[in-house]
């Protein structure tokens, strides 16, 4: 039973961890179209973006951001 109690509380950690993520990772993808001219910058941004798509397991930004 201990052990039950204990799974959950991970898994609701990990969900409350996966959405401000996610949040994160669609405040940031706005900021790629205004950094575009500032290069280094904006490949920073894109590059931060694509990481946080990968790790939540979406593919697209509209897909992640939806």
């Amino acid at each position: 039973m201990k052990y039950k109690w204990l799974i959950q509380s991970l898994l609701h950690r990990l969900l409350k961890i996966r959405k401000r993520l996610r949040t994160t990772c669609c405040n940031l993808k706005p900021y790629t179209y205004i950094l575009s001219s500032r290069r280094p910058l904006y490949e920073e941004c894109l590059t931060a973006f694509y990481e946080c798509s990968v790790v939540l397991g979406m593919r697209s930004f509209e897909e992640l951001c939806a």
